[in-house]
C-alpha cells in the first residue's frame, strides 16, 4: 500500500492533488490527439461564436432602452392628449389656463407620437433585425463549433474518472460493471447485507478494490408510505324570510364557508448513497457509521460535540459491560465520538484497523 496513504490529507494537498491535475491534462491531450480536432480551427470558430452573441447581447439591450423610451413616449403623447381635451372642453377652468392647457396639450401629442413614429420605431425595428442576424450567425457558429468537437467528446466514457484515479492512486481498481461474482464475494468473504427494502431501488453503483479490498458505493430510492392532510373549503349561500322590527316580512341571503380535511396516504421519497468497504485484515469485524458533518462546525463547537459524545460512550461502555458485550471506549475519545463506529463489534480488531496514527489522520 502507498505509505503516503496513511496521511491521505497531507498526501492530497502536497502530492496527490498535483498529480492527478497533470494526468488529467495529460489524458485530455491524449484524447484531442486521437480525435484529430482542429484546436486551431475550433479556437476561432468559437472565439467567433462568443463575438456574436456579446453583438446580439448589446443589441438586445438597446433594443431594451429603445423599447422604454417609446413606452414613455406613449404616456406622455397620452398625457398631452387629456391635456388637449381639458383646454377645449373644461368649462371649470380659467380661459387662459385652458388655452395653455390646448397649446401645450398640442404640442406635447404631435412630438410625441412624431417621435414614436418617426425615430423609436424604425430604430426599435432595425435593432430587431440587428439580433436576429446576430443570433441565427451565433446559432451557426455554435453548431459549427459542437461538430468540430464531437470526434473528441464522443470519446469520452463514464469510466474516464476511474481510471484517471487509478493512475494517480495504484491501489485502486474499479470494475467496469458490479458483476454477480463481485457481489458474490462480497457477500461470501465479508458477510455484506444488502442495506435495501422492499420498497427501494438502486439508481447507481461503483465497486471495485483498495488495497485489495473490495468496496461498494451504492446509490438508492426508497419509498416510504406516510400520509397527507387535504383541505377544501365551499361557500354556500341561502335565502331566509324573516319580520323586520316594523313586522313587515323581508327576505335576505346568507353564506357560510365550510371547511373540511382528510388524512390520505401519501409516497414519501428519499435518495441515500452509501460505502461498503470490506478488509480481510480484519475478518470477524462489522460496523456502520454515518457522516457527522464535523466541517460545518468550528473548534468550539466540535469540543462541545467530543465532551457530550464521550458521556455516551461511557454509558454506553457500562451497559456493555454489565450485559457482557464487548464495547470498550477508545482511548482517543475525539477520534471514538467524531468516527462514530459505536455499533462495532470486535474491539481488538477495529483497534487493529485503527491504529493511533491511523485515528489520529482520520481525525
Amino acid at each position: 500500500m502507498n505509505e503516503h496513504l496513511l496521511k491521505p490529507l497531507e498526501y492530497y494537498d502536497k502530492k496527490g492533488r498535483v498529480e492527478h491535475t497533470e494526468n488529467a491534462k495529460a489524458r485530455f491531450d491524449e484524447l484531442v490527439s486521437e480525435s484529430g480536432v482542429d484546436v486551431a480551427a475550433n479556437r476561432s470558430t468559437v472565439k467567433a461564436y462568443d463575438a456574436e452573441s456579446a453583438a446580439a447581447t448589446k443589441v438586445r439591450r438597446h433594443t431594451t432602452r429603445l423599447e422604454t423610451a417609446r413606452v414613455l413616449c406613449i404616456i406622455g403623447a397620452v398625457l398631452g392628449g387629456i391635456a388637449l381635451l381639458l383646454g377645449i372642453f373644461s368649462d371649470s377652468i380659467d380661459p387662459n389656463v385652458r388655452t395653455w392647457l390646448a397649446i401645450g396639450g398640442a404640442g406635447a401629442l404631435v412630438l410625441f407620437l412624431l417621435l414614436i413614429f418617426l425615430k423609436l420605431n424604425k430604430e426599435i425595428r432595425s435593432a430587431n433585425e440587428q439580433f436576429e442576424k446576430h443570433s441565427a450567425k451565433a446559432s451557426q457558429l455554435l453548431a459549427e463549433a459542437e461538430a468540430q468537437m464531437a470526434p473528441l467528446n464522443a470519446l469520452f466514457d463514464n469510466t474516464e474518472t476511474y481510471r484517471l484515479i487509478e493512475k494517480t492512486i495504484p491501489d485502486f481498481s474499479f470494475d467496469p460493471r458490479l458483476t454477480v461474482e463481485n457481489h458474490k464475494f462480497f457477500v461470501e468473504k465479508n458477510d455484506f447485507l444488502d442495506m435495501r427494502t422492499r420498497q427501494s431501488s438502486v439508481t447507481d453503483t461503483v465497486s471495485g478494490r483498495f488495497a485489495g479490498n473490495p468496496f461498494l458505493l451504492c446509490k438508492t430510492l426508497s419509498q416510504e408510505m406516510g400520509s397527507k392532510t387535504y383541505y377544501g373549503s365551499l361557500v354556500i349561500s341561502w335565502t331566509e324570510t324573516y319580520r323586520d322590527s316594523d313586522g313587515k316580512i323581508r327576505t335576505r341571503t346568507r353564506t357560510q364557508t365550510l371547511t373540511a380535511s382528510v388524512v390520505k396516504p401519501y409516497p414519501v421519497y428519499e435518495r441515500k448513497a452509501y460505502l461498503c468497504y470490506g478488509s480481510q485484515a480484519a475478518p470477524d469485524l462489522s460496523f456502520d457509521r454515518t457522516p457527522k458533518h464535523t466541517e460545518r462546525l468550528d473548534e468550539r463547537a466540535i469540543e462541545r460535540m467530543v465532551k457530550k459524545g464521550e458521556r455516551k460512550l461511557k454509558k454506553k461502555a457500562e451497559r456493555a459491560l454489565k450485559n457482557g458485550e464487548s464495547f470498550q471506549e477508545m482511548a482517543n475519545s475525539k477520534f471514538d465520538v467524531m468516527f462514530g463506529a459505536d455499533n462495532r463489534d470486535h474491539e481488538l480488531q477495529f483497534r487493529l484497523m485503527y491504529t493511533p496514527l491511523a485515528q489520529q489522520n482520520t481525525v
